[in-house]
């Protein structure tokens, strides 16, 4: 069965997310983060949540399944990943989902987001460099793509703050231009 995605159910969303964020401030470590504390925090019903989410890693899946989906959305309408304009979307995603980046930076929440992000960096340079980069070296591509992704996510997240999203996003475009 399909989820509702009108605006009560964003709503309800919306409320598990800050109260999980909440449980996870206050518990240090998303393994202690429980259903029961995040519907207390939420102030809904136990059986709402299980509308929604399997469970409280199931829900942490789905807020990472949603930033990345934003970004792949991002990438794949442009011809020029990292365009200034694509660096601003990008930037709103990071912004809107700070939360749980920062979480991702400090290793509350494991490494699931970062690794997720990175295969989504790689396989945007690979599909954008691979055919002209095969030409030369079949593996020059690969290595490029795996470079840059990871560099995209240490400038971003390891770094927080130090480096913006328009600078990293010109760096990566000169680099690679």
């Amino acid at each position: 069965m399909r989820k509702k995605d009108n605006a009560r159910a964003r709503l309800t969303k919306k409320l598990f997310r800050e109260a999980y964020f909440e449980s996870l401030k206050a518990k240090g470590n998303y393994e202690n983060v429980t259903i029961t504390e995040v519907c207390e925090r939420a102030e809904l019903n136990r059986t709402t949540f299980y509308y929604f989410y399997k469970n409280c890693s199931d829900l942490l899946e789905k807020l990472e399944d949603g930033e990345i989906e934003e970004m792949k959305d991002i990438f794949s309408s442009s011809t020029e990943p990292f365009s200034p304009d694509n660096a601003e979307k990008i930037a709103d995603v990071l912004e809107r989902n700070a939360d749980l980046n920062t979480a991702c930076t400090n290793g509350i929440i494991g490494e699931g987001l970062k690794n997720k992000i990175n295969d989504t960096v790689r396989e945007v340079c690979l599909s954008s460099w691979k055919e002209p980069l095969t030409k030369s070296n079949s593996n020059k591509a690969e290595m490029i793509s795996i470079t840059v992704s990871l560099a995209f996510y240490e400038l971003l997240f390891s770094h927080h703050g130090k480096y913006t999203v328009k600078d990293t996003f010109a760096l990566l475009s000169e680099m690679l231009g």
